[in-house]
């Protein structure tokens, strides 16, 4: 142990206080700004997830149930003209048919694709707000290797929705006028078919 006799030595011990003082200063501001550091970055990491989140949830503009109750209408006015079709059908009314059947396949096969876009969306959205909760609470700020490891497979789904999301909607999107011009007349021609059949 250091020991200071007179008025030099109270003069060192002063001045060793006042420089220990300085750097245990100097040393927590700088170990404040890099933990202000390690959490603004989490939050930019973490606004850029949220606009990729935001930029495939815009592009949900069907109903999942609109989309499912098209698809069981349509199979199921298929499956009566496939037992009831007129033979003497015209020709705009056989190709009218042929283009139902095809709007139809595509609503089958994209339909259980586009609601569990809609759900996986969701997931995305509950982990975010989970992650940002845990970057407020400062758990990131010493272990940016935590938050990155936490957001790896966060990341992961969202690029992978976001090119499923572009494909489904695409194709949807696609059939949906030939659906609106058709859907009625096909539906009618059905009816009239039951009628006729009763």
């Amino acid at each position: 142990m250091l020991q200071f006799k007179g008025k030099k030595s109270t003069f060192a011990l002063i001045t060793a206080l006042f420089v220990s003082g300085i750097a245990v200063f100097f040393h927590s501001c700088s170990s404040g700004q890099t933990m202000d550091e390690s959490r603004i970055w989490c939050m930019k990491q973490s606004d850029s997830m949220w606009m990729q989140l935001n930029a495939v949830r815009k592009q949900f503009t069907y109903n999942t149930a609109e989309i499912a109750q098209r698809k069981y209408d349509m199979d199921s006015v298929l499956r009566i003209l496939k037992f009831t079709a007129d033979p003497k059908f015209s020709g705009s009314e056989v190709s009218m048919v042929s283009q139902y059947n095809s709007i139809f396949r595509v609503y089958r096969d994209f339909s259980p694709r586009y609601s569990a876009a809609v759900l996986k969306a969701e997931e995305c959205f509950f982990q975010l707000k989970a992650i940002d909760k845990r970057i407020k609470a400062g758990k990131y700020d010493k272990n940016t290797a935590l938050f990155k490891k936490e957001t790896a497979e966060i990341k992961s789904a969202m690029n992978e929705m976001t090119a499923e999301v572009a494909e489904v909607t695409g194709r949807i999107s696609a059939v949906e006028p030939a659906y609106r011009r058709v859907s009625e007349k096909v539906e009618q021609l059905t009816a009239d078919l039951l009628s006729k059949s009763r």
